[in-house]
């Protein structure tokens, strides 16, 4: 069957157009239409007021931390994940990445390639790089690019950049004591 919205005092917000429509919170509601190939629903974002505020080119939406959801695509013979921002009503990062998760307020968004964007909570980059490899760790995220070394800290700022040659935490105080070690020399940084 078809369906669309109506309000509680019986007045048509949508038309029938829709094969479902969920309430997905107090502002939104998940619907879907007929796909184009492969016969299966593709979804998009109805606001309260019924009108569209994502396209419907999408496999799943599901919501992703605070007011953020995680969109699913279907390109170039994969799936590819977007993040979209309820609050603001726009796209943080577009449907181009193999799956986003979120560590100290950051997006870690990994790339097909299996390089990893580093992005803030408004869709800018932290930083120019792009890495090879992100270890969750006890105080932040060491971050590897081109086999040297950075970190980046729990409040999601890049403390050391990706140049050092191994970066080692000397012990488990109240303040952070590091090492730095020169990737040229291979002696502690002072």
């Amino acid at each position: 069957g078809s369906w669309g919205l109506i309000s509680i005092d019986n007045k048509r917000i949508t038309s029938a157009d829709y094969l479902s429509i969920r309430p997905f919170d107090t502002q939104y509601f998940i619907a879907s239409v007929p796909g184009h190939y492969l016969n299966l629903p593709r979804y998009g974002l109805l606001n309260k007021k019924g009108k569209p505020v994502t396209s419907f080119d999408y496999m799943s939406i599901s919501k992703h931390a605070e007011h953020y959801l995680l969109l699913d695509q279907y390109q170039d013979g994969r799936s590819q994940k977007g993040l979209y921002d309820m609050y603001n009503e726009v796209m943080i990062l577009p449907c181009r990445y193999r799956d986003i998760v979120s560590r100290y307020g950051l997006w870690l968004a990994s790339l097909p390639n299996g390089k990893t964007k580093i992005v803030q909570q408004d869709g800018k980059p932290l930083c120019a790089h792009t890495f090879d490899k992100i270890h969750e760790q006890d105080q932040g995220l060491g971050v590897e690019l081109a086999g040297q070394y950075g970190w980046i800290n729990t409040k999601g700022q890049l403390v050391f950049q990706p140049i050092h040659k191994r970066i080692k935490r000397k012990a488990a105080y109240d303040f952070n004591s590091w090492e730095l070690i020169d990737k040229i020399n291979n002696q502690v940084l002072d």
